[in-house]
């Protein structure tokens, strides 16, 4: 069965056409692989960042160390002073 040129030129264009779609998709992917791999970078620079700044100033949190868990609970100065901890309850203070 011999096809005439108008079914030739039509099947031709549409595989141009598949051909077209599966690079523009597969670009697509390319760039979002790319964005991730640069967010995950910037997130990997930041946590050294923090790491580095922490490494500065650990004195901030030596003083009370949970003060970033818990910053309405406040304990005795002198749990912090020592060199062991006692069994002492904190003190609760909600802000309402």
């Amino acid at each position: 069965m011999l096809l005439d040129e108008e079914e030739i030129e039509r099947r031709l264009l549409e595989r141009r056409e598949v051909a077209r779609a599966f690079r523009a998709q597969r670009k697509e992917v390319e760039d979002m692989r790319e964005q991730d791999r640069l967010d995950r970078n910037a997130a990997k620079e930041r946590q050294l960042q923090e790491a580095e700044e922490l490494q500065v100033f650990p004195g901030i949190f030596l003083t009370n160390p949970i003060c970033l868990l818990a910053p309405n609970v406040s304990f005795p100065s002198h749990l912090f002073s020592s060199s062991s901890f006692h069994s002492v309850r904190p003190t609760f203070s909600f802000a309402l």
